[in-house]
């Protein structure tokens, strides 16, 4: 850990757990294990992923609030008037505020695409309210009838199209909460969260917009010179507007046919889109596999992997370098964990940072090191795998070998390697079979011992809470 010699502990959230409350639980632990360290032992927090979700969470409900805001202020400028203004804001929270009522009873939580859903949902909840307003405005301020029979009358009169507007909607956000694989666990609750805000916000345009309107909506007697400077505004652009509708309505032929040809150039352009699951995003951390040549020992590893390290560290982003030696067992394998400073003091982004550390890591002689951003969705694997088959191990491995070197020089192809791993060291043993027939040793029985003393067996399992672990034996 930043160059000297530290244990690692790892703390993996079960399936089903929080992991916000996960990292939560195991900082307010952290207090109490270094009470009980002997002196001289410090325990740090190497990576801790919840600094990124809380981060994303945060971003995601300023977001919300700001849209709120602005909604509000957009509706303030047609409306013209902070009456009629506070009847659609008030829809804003009385639907939102909803809506997480409806994702406890589900189970849902508070995550980006949700907080996205209400987000995008802010401009649509306000939709009907409006429309309720504008109605019940209309009735008072043409049809002459008091705050209560407007209201009343206004509602009754365009609540079929409220009603059908929302089932429209929901046919639109619905069908994402039935989606399957990867796709459904990220737009499942985000389906439903929109679905839930549309229903609600009808639901409030139709009961809580009217009452509101009966109550605190007054047409004025006149109008400030601010209503009056804006609508001169809104006039103009009403003037010029039908203006360009009677050209358009003269001319059809060319409309449509300029129609046709901005859908076609759409298609074209759409054709030419980059395509990807889900974008690449800053998490604060950079990830390097460590591969060193076949056989290689523990010391050989840890000599070019302290290169590595070096080599991050020297970065100016780079925080903490958390480096593991003998990764998954192999003495060949390392992985250093690179932690980023914070995002606000830092002016690249970890995309540029990649750019720039890959030459430098590729110049370390002696091993292969491979640094990544991880991926905003966990998974194994990279993003294109190619697989080699031959019946021939021998032509196998030259095909192999054509390949690699193909895809190397592919513009945009970073971090090629091959799970086909050539020339591990082998241990032959040959055991004398007259003397093991004559002391009753079976030849199975010699193998499962020396898998036993080189690499472990698994002897049974067990159950704890509903889950089934392994039993390993291995010879010290």
């Amino acid at each position: 850990f930043n160059g000297e010699t530290a244990v690692g502990l790892g703390v993996v959230r079960q399936s089903k757990a929080n992991i916000i409350d996960v990292a939560d639980a195991v900082r307010a632990a952290v207090p109490e294990i270094q009470a009980a360290l002997p002196p001289g032992v410090n325990l740090r927090i190497a990576f801790d992923q919840s600094v990124f979700v809380k981060r994303s969470i945060a971003d995601a409900q300023r977001t919300l609030v700001e849209a709120g805001l602005l909604v509000v202020v957009i509706i303030f400028l047609f409306l013209r008037n902070l009456r009629a203004t506070l009847i659609p804001a008030l829809a804003i929270p009385a639907s939102v505020i909803s809506v997480f009522a409806v994702m406890y009873a589900l189970g849902f939580s508070i995550n980006n695409f949700t907080l996205l859903a209400l987000t995008i949902a802010i401009g649509i909840v306000v939709d009907d309210a409006i429309i309720v307003l504008e109605n019940a405005y209309r009735h008072q301020e043409e049809l002459g009838k008091d705050p209560v029979t407007a209201a009343r009358d206004g509602t009754r009169e365009i609540a079929f199209a409220v009603i059908a507007t929302t089932a429209s909607l929901v046919a639109v956000f619905v069908p994402l909460a039935f989606l399957k694989g990867n796709t459904g666990r990220l737009f499942n609750e985000f389906g439903i969260a929109m679905a839930g805000a549309v229903v609600l916000s009808s639901f409030v345009a139709l009961t809580l917009t009217p009452m509101l309107c009966a109550k605190i909506l007054k047409v004025p007697a006149s109008h400030g010179a601010m209503y009056r400077a804006m609508e001169r505004g809104l006039n103009a652009v009403s003037a010029w507007y039908a203006a360009r509708l009677r050209w358009a309505l003269a001319h059809p032929a060319l409309i449509g046919g300029g129609v046709v040809v901005l859908l076609v150039a759409a298609a074209g352009v759409f054709t030419t889109l980059k395509r990807e699951f889900i974008p690449a995003d800053d998490r604060g951390v950079i990830f390097t596999n460590v591969i060193a040549p076949e056989g290689a020992t523990l010391e050989y590893t840890d000599r070019y992997q302290r290169m590595v390290e070096t080599t991050m560290g020297e970065l100016p982003e780079v925080n903490t370098v958390f480096s593991i030696l003998g990764r998954g067992g192999s003495p060949n394998g390392g992985f250093v964990v690179s932690r980023l400073v914070s995002w606000e003091e830092r002016e690249r982004d970890v995309e540029t940072v990649l750019a720039e550390i890959r030459p430098k890591l590729a110049a370390i002689p002696g091993i292969m090191a491979f640094a990544s951003n991880p991926p905003a969705i966990g998974g194994r694997g990279s993003p294109i795998e190619f697989i080699v088959r031959n019946a021939d191990y021998d032509s196998l491995l030259v095909a192999n070998e054509r390949l690699l070197s193909r895809a190397r020089g592919i513009a945009g192809m970073v971090n090629v390697d091959s799970d086909l791993k050539v020339n591990k060291p082998e241990l032959t043993v040959r055991f004398q079979r007259d003397r093991a027939e004559d002391l009753g040793v079976p030849v199975g029985d010699v193998a499962t011992t020396l898998q036993t003393m080189l690499g472990g067996t698994r002897a049974s399992t067990f159950t704890r809470e509903n889950k089934l672990y392994d039993v390993l034996l291995q010879l010290d």
